[in-house]
């Protein structure tokens, strides 16, 4: 593609998109200031299910029981507690990390046992909870901790030339190794929040992502809400690398149906946690940091222009996308009343209106869109078809 078909393809912005190969650095940096409200919402949702559930369990088997009343100034409490928590786990103990490696002392940089306690309880609260976990993670000893978090940060690999080529040169096997066999209740995305928690943004040469759902579902399985649909489903993308012969991108493929992500019965994302699928999430991220880093302009006066985004940074766009009727993005979020009878109540066939509304040549810009990012895939496949080879 030439530099003017790209430059006039690039231009085609009526409707943003938040695929990994095709979101542009605005969409990110909006998806991204859109975080604290998502966070917000999140964990007063989560709340407010546990004290109603309470209640409605105390209130069991009574006639003409009174309306579930939740305590709101318990909940406003809890609430503060939870997001003191999440700026602990960003800001706070990344400082202490920074100031532990600035020291240049011998196996300066570490976490504690009750960093390691408390990051496992983020852990939880931030995302699905596990109650095993934490009391696994407290048995642990507080030197072994040390010493363990310790070797990890050591065996971090450095950032050299080759490792801006390529990301393989920089996955940090040995320090997750390190982390997960001596250490009880760590597995690959514990280990991979304390290296991101000490590596980001911490002075570490090389930033670890934290492998979560959020992160998984959007960059690994492509499931997403729909920009163009103010959110409402989640579309789930067929893998078409290997589909040489269907360039022209049917449009017919907007009457499919929007699937969710692979779930257990419980709500949890069908994930295996283990190191392939982490290989997986680290090749994503590094490859969508890469793609969004590389049109920064460091010059610009504009703050948003010259960012250079980090993991932790593709870590809340994941979260917010993942929680996307609650973040705002599209407007003043959804009541909770509004969002439970929306689930009750969803309007059918929303891809064929959608489709119906759509001009022609705003069809037509889309299926532009589609193309080029089908063609993107072909290409990363052979890239890594031939780096493992």
């Amino acid at each position: 593609m030439s530099t003017f078909e790209e430059e006039d393809f690039m231009s085609f912005d009526i409707i943003p998109s938040f695929s990994p190969e095709e979101i542009s650095r605005s969409t990110f940096t909006r998806l991204l200031k859109c975080y604290p409200t998502t966070i917000r919402e999140v964990y007063r949702d989560k709340l407010l299910d546990k004290y109603e559930g309470v209640r409605r369990k105390a209130k069991k088997g009574e006639k003409d029981a009174a309306p579930v009343v939740v305590p709101e100034k318990q909940v406003e409490k809890d609430l503060n507690a939870l997001l003191k928590l999440d700026e602990w786990r960003y800001e706070i103990l990344p400082g202490k990390v920074r100031e532990r490696r600035e020291e240049g002392k011998e196996e300066a940089v570490f976490i504690e046992k009750e960093e390691l306690v408390q990051l496992m309880e983020w852990k939880l609260k931030h995302g699905v909870f596990r109650p095993t976990l934490l009391g696994l993670v407290r048995s642990n000893q507080a030197p072994l901790v040390r010493k363990t978090t310790s070797a990890a940060f050591a065996a971090l690999p450095s950032a050299g030339d080759d490792a801006s080529k390529d990301s393989a040169a920089t996955f940090p096997k040995a320090s997750l190794d390190t982390l997960t066999e001596p250490l009880r209740g760590v597995g690959p995305a514990t280990a991979s929040l304390i290296l991101c928690a000490g590596t980001c943004p911490s002075g570490s040469e090389i930033q670890v992502p934290f492998f979560s759902d959020e992160i998984y579902q959007w960059l690994c399985l492509d499931c997403y809400p729909s920009a163009e649909e103010k959110g409402e489903g989640t579309r789930l993308h067929k893998n078409d690398d290997d589909d040489d012969d269907d360039d022209d991108d049917d449009d017919d493929d907007d009457d499919e149906p929007r699937k969710q992500p692979p779930k257990k019965k419980n709500g949890e994302l069908i994930i295996k946690y283990n190191m392939a699928e982490y290989r997986n999430v680290w090749d994503a991220v590094s490859g969508l940091r890469e793609r969004l880093n590389r049109t920064a302009k460091p010059d610009s006066a504009v703050e948003d222009e010259k960012r250079i985004f980090s993991v932790v940074d593709v870590e809340k766009v994941a979260f917010v996308l993942g929680n996307i009727e609650l973040s705002g993005y599209f407007g003043e979020p959804k009541t909770r009343e509004e969002r439970i009878a929306a689930r009750a109540t969803t309007e059918p066939k929303a891809a064929q209106k959608r489709k119906a509304e759509l001009s022609k040549e705003e069809k037509f810009r889309a299926k532009k869109r589609r193309i080029k990012a089908k063609h993107e895939r072909r290409e990363a496949k052979k890239k890594r078809t031939g780096r493992n080879n």
